[in-house]
């Protein structure tokens, strides 16, 4: 078993770091590659985390020459990636890779094509209320998702991403993209606070991503 994990990363700190070397750590019997992108960061502390990162075994990384946000990064990535199953996470080390297994676990037995973490703590109220109207939007707009609850910590089968990536008008949202094409979606639902550092999700990065899906919403209206 072959494990790609896809890490988009912009002006990113230490916590990304950290985030690499848990995942060495949980998966160190299994077979792995780590995706990291660039997304043209431009202060100093990125630049030194990146030369860091970059003399790390089975970790490769790619340089975008501009701005590409985190999406449209992601999916660059999944366009490298070598591995039978395939993992987005963010840089900021709020998702645990010790759920990395559970999640295929449950991806085979259920034969699903992607399956998200769905990490119920709240870490803040108005990053809650606004995710849960985002929520809201996509299952309005992508009837067959009924109950199930999307984030950017997502587990995709080889094949899936293949025919994702094959798609030539990319929406600015991967999971958009990815629910038009499947019916075989899952939840691992879970529960922890795994890091006090400042989220690097944004206000206003959750207001750009509520303005795509309203876009994407109005469409099947």
């Amino acid at each position: 078993m072959f494990i790609s994990i896809i890490i988009p990363a912009y002006n990113s700190n230490y916590m990304l770091i950290r985030t690499i070397k848990r995942i060495f750590k949980i998966l160190k019997n299994k077979k792995f590659e780590i995706i990291v992108i660039n997304d043209a960061s431009n202060n100093k502390l990125s630049f030194k985390v990146f030369n860091k990162i970059q003399k790390m075994k089975n970790v490769s990384l790619i340089f975008n020459s501009k701005n590409l946000g985190q999406h449209n990064s992601t999916i660059k990535g999944l366009k490298k990636a070598r591995g039978k199953f395939i993992v987005t996470l963010d840089d900021d080390f709020r998702h645990d890779p010790k759920n990395i297994i559970p999640m295929i676990d449950l991806m085979k037995r259920k034969k699903l094509d992607i399956v998200y973490e769905i990490n119920t703590f709240r870490y803040s109220y108005i990053r809650f209320y606004i995710s849960k109207i985002n929520q809201i939007l996509l299952n309005r707009s992508f009837k067959h998702l009924k109950n199930k609850t999307t984030s950017s910590y997502r587990l995709l089968t080889n094949n899936f991403c293949k025919k994702i990536i094959l798609k030539k008008n990319y929406n600015p949202n991967l999971s958009c993209v990815a629910l038009k094409n499947t019916k075989k979606i899952g939840n691992l639902k879970v529960k922890y606070k795994f890091n006090n550092h400042k989220m690097r999700y944004t206000l206003l990065k959750l207001i750009n991503l509520h303005s795509h899906l309203t876009k994407e919403f109005l469409k099947n209206f």
